[in-house]
């Protein structure tokens, strides 16, 4: 039977309204940590994985798995990313009302993120279009 855990995720995801076309990495254990996913009042609720074999859904990793990695100001942070990206109109904001299921919006927000990479995105970050996530140093702010 599933765990508390993993039923409180299934209910997680059935809030999702928004996935975001980037992948968030932690600046705390380095870690890629997927696509993330918000709620309607623009919450991070968790994280789509691609799928190890390369096809299929993504699978949904509920934001309490990542507790370490995750404190109140990662999670501001992250509210205000995908907020900066639905002002700025990016396409990498994928909206729930844009498609006719939760499923092929996080397909697609996956293939967004790899054609993007396949054709060579000229993102500015580290190359890899990753978005870092985590305690930025204080000197940053001098």
């Amino acid at each position: 039977e599933m765990s508390d855990m993993a039923i409180d995720g299934e209910n997680r995801q059935a809030d999702v309204q928004y996935v975001f076309a980037k992948v968030f990495k932690s600046l705390r254990s380095h870690k890629r940590l997927g696509f993330p996913a918000y709620s309607i009042t623009n919450e991070l609720l968790g994280f789509y994985r691609e799928p190890s074999m390369g096809s299929g859904s993504g699978r949904f990793n509920p934001i309490q798995n990542h507790k370490e990695e995750f404190g109140t100001d990662e999670l501001e942070q992250a509210s205000r990313i995908l907020r900066d990206a639905i002002v700025n109109r990016s396409r990498a904001v994928h909206s729930l009302k844009d498609w006719d299921s939760l499923t092929s919006m996080v397909d697609h927000a996956l293939v967004y993120d790899w054609t993007k990479d396949a054709l060579g995105g000229n993102s500015s970050s580290s190359g890899s279009g990753d978005v870092e996530i985590g305690s930025i140093p204080p000197r940053e702010y001098l």
